[in-house]
């Protein structure tokens, strides 16, 4: 299996009877809302709250917040497009890029506002 991480590719062990891998990574963002809860949706939106007002391809949010890029395109981003937290926002080529939901979801004000408190609480403790 192959891990990337920050630093770059590791190779790690087994590979399944040539059975198609999906790449795990490290997660390079570690935000308040990872932290605290530590599921994958929560990490994606650590990511795209620190970036929010920048769009970010799919493997660039997968490999930010550490997720496979398969799980974020079948679980998470389809949970936070449904609820108006991400959109899609242009295609560069084949790659779709998306960004924090700003202006539709006043929801979205509400994370910022609660990632920023948590951080400063954490920073406290």
């Amino acid at each position: 299996m192959l891990i990337y991480t920050a630093d770059g590719l590791n190779e790690n062990s087994s590979s399944h009877c040539g059975e198609k891998m999906s790449k795990v990574y490290e997660p390079v963002i570690k935000g308040a809302f990872g932290r605290l809860f530590g599921s994958a949706t929560a990490r994606v939106l650590d990511v795209l709250i620190l970036h929010r007002g920048n769009d970010l391809s799919h493997k660039e949010l997968a490999m930010y917040a550490g997720v496979s890029t398969k799980s974020l395109s079948k679980n998470v981003l389809p949970r936070l497009l449904k609820f108006g937290l991400a959109k899609n926002t242009r295609r560069i080529g084949h790659a779709r890029m998306v960004t924090l939901d700003l202006k539709t979801n006043p929801i979205v004000d509400h994370l910022v506002a609660c990632e920023f408190e948590l951080s400063l609480k954490e920073a406290d403790a």
